[in-house]
């Protein structure tokens, strides 16, 4: 059973910065909402830039032996907060791998000291940041379950009662009252739909990750009061 829902509008501008290495890329992106780039807006910054960044996970990463001999690979989607005083707070796994790979991922991000803060409009903000960290093995690993938490993205707050399905087929999982789910992976499984009224939906890639944890937008409701009848 599917639900429709219509996609929400919304004044959104990301900023992509993209630097790549030998061993893996990292692509940070930091998101404003309805902001230019002038003098007074800057993005964030670390200390010697993106490449130094890339650098520092690309040395101090530790691979978990476990995640190696079974051949977890992939990338961990990592958000997190730059405060005004440009430290790292509220790290959240986003698209995990494993248990170990997650910890080592999210310990990395906590090792990110030293930011110079995002401005706007001339004082410091909070920004949030998306970062990938990659593990890079030879084998092959595809997961065989799938599970994670559905949140409303304004507030934080676990949503109840959230559609996650496998696409194309009748696959899936409703989440409890911590906005949990996990779903029994069958082959070939490629995208997960993430739904609930009053909700954009998102559709999200599978690849090989473990864990998903899905922000979801509220739906924003526009009254046309030439057109009463609509």
């Amino acid at each position: 059973m599917l639900l429709k829902n219509s996609v929400s509008r919304r004044h959104f501008r990301s900023f992509l910065i993209i630097v790549m290495a030998t061993t893996a890329s990292i692509v940070i992106t930091a998101s404003a909402s309805g902001q230019e780039l002038h003098a007074d807006n800057r993005m964030p910054v670390y200390p010697g830039g993106i490449k130094a960044l890339n650098d520092f996970v690309n040395k101090n990463l530790n691979y978990p032996s476990i995640a190696l001999e079974t051949g977890i690979s992939g990338i961990v989607q990592v958000n997190y907060l730059i405060d005004k005083e440009g430290k790292v707070r509220n790290i959240r796994i986003m698209q995990g791998l494993s248990s170990e790979c997650d910890a080592e991922a999210r310990r990395i991000t906590g090792l990110l000291h030293g930011w110079e803060p995002g401005i706007r409009n001339g004082k410091p903000v909070e920004i949030t940041v998306s970062m990938p960290v990659e593990f890079k093995s030879d084998k092959e690993y595809k997961p065989g379950f799938v599970s994670g938490i559905i949140t409303e993205k304004a507030t934080g707050k676990p949503i109840e009662g959230a559609f996650v399905i496998i696409k194309d087929t009748n696959i899936g999982s409703v989440t409890n009252e911590s906005g949990s789910y996990r779903i029994d992976l069958p082959e070939n499984s490629k995208n997960l739909l993430v739904f609930s009224i009053g909700y954009s939906s998102k559709e999200i890639s599978i690849g090989n990750h473990s864990s998903i944890n899905v922000d979801l937008d509220p739906e924003n409701y526009v009254i046309d009061f030439d057109n009463p009848g609509k």
